[in-house]
């Protein structure tokens, strides 16, 4: 109960530095790459998402369960295909590394086809066997025409707490950095925000375990956002997930719904995911394997 509070109290304390409402660059760092996360529109956070704690919430993966993790993964949307990959290693049993990079090939403007990146790395520590720190550092960059790039570095700090074997919380502060500057000159802030996170599991007889995910964000742009999940493991093979993002009307990443459903097959992990956007139909597939 103790630690629990404490988590609650850093993310009051982090979200007091709220600043005033703007225009915000490099977006697309907030887009899911990790299949547990489309899933659930976001909401599992505070779950172990194998290599792609590269990306976010490193501190839950500081416990692995394999010696190395590897995901390839891709969406599909209106003409644009983001594909990207994730590794993690277990250093010890309660420190792991993470590093990922994705690529979205966009639209083609005047010849020249408009693309953004990302490159990711993740480091988990556990300084006791339930509670972990965890950091992601990365470089975005996005490229309008070849005349018009820019990119800028990032900074996660996540702090994550099992509060008994079926609760596990998290919080901490994301997309800490500089501002960026476009060609115009003008520099526009990366979307900075505070999150916490629950996930809570529950063993069905005979079928397997329900997990009940649950996020907040708050954008130091004063927007917001909240989304809730179910994920379903049953019979040990399969997989099914379904959740709800809903966010303010200008937030970096949109409302929107998601289901997913996975296998295990021959110790790969296959993973298919819809997600319904305001504009958009979004498709996303992933596949890892850990040994």
């Amino acid at each position: 109960m103790k630690r629990s509070l404490i988590l609650t109290a850093c993310a009051l304390i982090l979200s007091s530095f709220g600043a005033k409402a703007q225009g915000e660059a490099l977006v697309f760092t907030r887009t899911e790459i990790s299949p547990v996360l489309q899933g659930t529109a976001g909401a599992a956070i505070a779950a172990d998402n194998g290599p792609w704690n590269a990306f976010r919430g490193a501190a839950a993966g500081a416990y692995m369960d394999k010696k190395v993790s590897a995901g390839a993964g891709f969406r599909y949307f209106s003409g644009d295909l983001l594909f990207g990959g994730a590794a993690g290693l277990a250093l010890t049993d309660r420190m792991a590394l993470y590093l990922g990079g994705v690529y979205n090939a966009g639209a083609t403007v005047a010849d020249y086809r408009t693309n953004n990146m990302v490159l990711s790395a993740g480091f988990g520590f556990g300084i006791t066997d339930a509670l972990s720190v965890g950091a992601n550092l990365r470089y975005a960059r996005q490229s309008l025409t070849a005349e018009n790039s820019y990119g800028g570095v990032s900074l996660d700090l996540s702090v994550r707490d099992m509060i008994t074997d079926d609760i596990a919380v998290i919080a901490g502060v994301s997309t800490l950095g500089g501002k960026v500057a476009s060609v115009s000159g003008d520099s526009y802030p990366q979307p900075a925000h505070v999150f916490v996170g629950a996930d809570y599991a529950s063993e069905i007889e005979a079928l397997g375990t329900l997990h009940i995910d649950a996020m907040g964000e708050y954008y130091f742009s004063r927007n917001y956002a909240a989304a809730a999940g179910l994920r379903l493991a049953f019979l040990e093979y399969f997989n099914l997930r379904a959740g709800y993002r809903y966010a303010s009307s200008v937030c970096a990443l949109p409302s929107y719904f998601a289901v997913g459903a996975g296998a295990s097959v021959a110790g790969f992990n296959i993973d298919v995911t819809y997600m319904k956007y305001p504009s958009d139909n979004v498709v996303g597939l992933g596949v890892s394997y850990a040994f």
